[in-house]
């Protein structure tokens, strides 16, 4: 497994284990933030490697019912 692969593992894991000590069954945005920021990978990673990396993480989070992530219309949260 790469670090890339293994960074989308670890912050995914982390992230469903959050979800579920939440009342809520959700992940904040900013909950995931804070995971992703306390990796390792993080801190030399290139900053479209992150991109791409929180993408496919979210990706999964919304498969699997765990975040919701608004879409912004007019810089609004619609």
């Amino acid at each position: 497994m790469t670090q890339f692969e293994q960074f989308i593992n670890d912050v995914t894991n982390d992230a469903f284990l959050k979800a579920v000590e939440n009342d809520s069954g959700f992940i904040s945005i900013s909950e995931l933030d804070q995971i992703i920021f306390a990796h390792d990978f993080y801190e030399y990673a290139e900053l479209d490697t992150i991109k791409e990396a929180v993408e496919q993480i979210e990706i999964i989070l919304e498969k699997n019912n765990r975040i919701v992530v608004s879409p912004i219309r007019n810089g609004k949260v619609a």
